[in-house]
């Protein structure tokens, strides 16, 4: 390969990938008030939790997960239950 067809290589743009660009989008504008099912990152958002922070508590039981084709759903009732429920610290 000559350096000049090397150089042309380089001056491609990438493609970007749709469906992480997607993803990305959707978290980001979408209404999770609206929505019955979260995804995990979705439900990590809603909790203002970190994606590891919401895998731990559902590994110890904290939370009520459901999977489907190897990815954790949760229901957004749930974990509105789950805030209510807890436990009440400090003067605010």
């Amino acid at each position: 390969m000559t350096q000049q067809s090397v150089d042309s290589l380089h001056a491609i743009p990438r493609k970007r990938n749709p469906t992480i660009d997607r993803e990305k989008d959707s978290i980001e504008n979408i209404e999770l008030d609206t929505l019955v099912w979260l995804s995990s990152r979705e439900a990590a958002q809603y909790l203002r939790k970190s994606y590891g922070a919401l895998k731990v508590m559902v590994s110890r039981g904290q939370v009520r997960a459901r999977k489907y084709r190897r990815r954790l759903y949760f229901k957004r009732r749930e974990l509105d239950e789950l805030l209510e429920n807890s436990e009440h610290i400090g003067g605010f």
